[in-house]
């Protein structure tokens, strides 16, 4: 049965480090969109941490934070972006919708701090977050004494920026325990961590714990977790166990690939997150989410497509080369086949239209015997003039995939943009740097030999 939802862990799972997501992953996010897959983040960070990185990817439509204590719509792609096309953090928050939320019980939350009195943090290295509403609070000295509780120096920016710092934190918690959405801890020492964790298992019953680093304590409302969250959406959603798919890397991941039709850790993950899984995909920095996607999910790889259509385009580009003409080459697909091609034959013809694009349009239109390319996509080695673009429109094309820009003339963005003009009646999408070194070799090796 197909996959209709995937829900992904951020670091160590998505994420290389704190806020980068691969180019690799992100296209395997879009192509599980373009293929009515629903996305969601499954992660212990608060809401307003969640990095811009994964947020600006439009086709992510939900976050599970907090460890499934709290749940979010995000807002579509016109409120996650100004005017400009950039990511509006603030937009994206004000916007997006908690659509669930459990909070941990004031008397867990007092039960909690009671054993915790036990440990002053002068005497352990013992620190506190908590999550109110979204957003994430924590210890003043978490920051300034770092290593004293396990922090990894790559995280340390990534805290300082998402965190509310607070100077008394326990007595902020017992000022607010009526409202956690998590309350975590960070403790520098194992043993005092497993002794710490051993005793808020026995002593305070009915509260979600997990791990999702060696040196944090992570604690929600016994009905959370990343598996009721996934559960949450399944419901809601309408979709069966064996559609979904999990992905993780730690502890607090193992509940939630448990609870999905197919679970897969990562290759860098816990033994016992491995364990748990159904597949083990490669290592995170290998782009093992994207991996998995495109190979144990089946979801269709876009970009090896669009590759393997452009060398289609770059072997048409070869042929103007061998007539001494400035090589570019294009090919037009309809319904995965390619149905016209085209390259670059003005000298050779005497002939300003002789463009590769306009070959290929006057081919695609005796093709299918009608002006209109509705359904068409154009792969083109070099972004098109002002000529192509305008014939592009004209043509109804969908979509345009381009291997190098053209500083010079490029129509599609670089120069000016006709592709994208809103008075215009048609408008195409534009895909840029689709093995765009090899077509910039080829140009730039064509260019040098005519200096020479």
């Amino acid at each position: 049965m197909a996959v209709r939802l995937i829900a992904f862990d951020l670091d160590n799972t998505l994420l290389y480090d704190a806020d980068t997501v691969s180019r690799g992953n992100r296209e395997a996010l879009d192509d599980a969109a373009a293929a009515h897959v629903v996305t969601a983040i499954a992660s212990g960070r608060v809401f307003t941490s969640l990095p811009a990185a994964v947020l600006s990817v439009p086709s992510v439509v939900y976050a599970i934070t907090s460890n499934g204590a709290a749940i979010y719509k995000l807002p579509g792609a016109d409120r996650r972006f100004d005017e400009n096309g950039r990511f509006d953090a603030d937009s994206c928050f004000s916007n997006a919708r908690c659509i669930h939320r459990i909070s941990l019980p004031e008397n867990r939350v007092r039960a909690i701090m009671k054993v915790l009195g036990d440990y002053p943090s002068d005497r352990y290295p013992v620190s506190f977050e908590t999550f109110i509403d979204g957003r994430a609070y924590s210890c003043e000295d978490y920051i300034r004494r770092p290593e004293r509780y396990g922090l990894s120096p790559a995280y340390i920016e990534y805290v300082r920026t998402t965190r509310t710092m607070v100077a008394d934190m326990r007595q902020f918690i017992l000022n607010h325990a009526d409202c956690l959405d998590g309350l975590d801890l960070q403790i520098g020492d194992p043993a005092v961590r497993d002794e710490i964790r051993n005793r808020l298992m026995t002593e305070v019953p009915d509260i979600y714990i997990t791990s999702s680093v060696s040196n944090r304590i992570e604690m929600s409302n016994a009905g959370a977790g990343k598996a009721a969250g996934i559960r949450y959406l399944m419901n809601i959603l309408g979709i069966k166990k064996e559609e979904t798919a999990a992905f993780g890397d730690a502890d607090n991941d193992i509940d939630m690939i448990r609870a999905a039709g197919t679970g897969i850790a990562m290759r860098n993950g816990t033994p016992a997150c491995r364990r748990a899984a159904d597949y083990v995909t490669r290592n995170c920095r290998e782009d093992g989410f994207a991996w998995a996607v495109h190979k144990k999910l089946g979801i269709p790889d876009r970009r090896a497509e669009m590759e393997r259509y452009m060398r289609a385009a770059l072997r048409e580009a070869h042929m103007a080369e061998a007539l001494d003409e400035v090589p570019v080459g294009c090919v037009i697909v309809k319904d995965g086949k390619i149905i016209a091609r085209g390259y670059n034959r003005r000298n050779a013809d005497r002939s300003t239209l002789a463009h590769a694009e306009i070959t290929a349009i006057r081919r695609a239109c005796r093709s299918l015997g009608d002006w209109r390319l509705s359904g068409c996509t154009m792969y083109v080695t070099l972004e098109p003039c002002p000529m192509c673009a305008g014939a592009i429109v004209q043509s109804r094309i969908d979509r345009v995939v381009i291997g190098a820009r053209s500083d010079k003339s490029g129509s599609a963005g670089t120069v000016v943009d006709l592709l994208h003009t809103d008075g215009f009646d048609h408008q195409a999408e534009t895909v840029f740097d689709v093995l765009g070194e090899e077509c910039r070799e080829l140009l730039s090796s064509y260019f040098s030999g005519k200096r020479k």
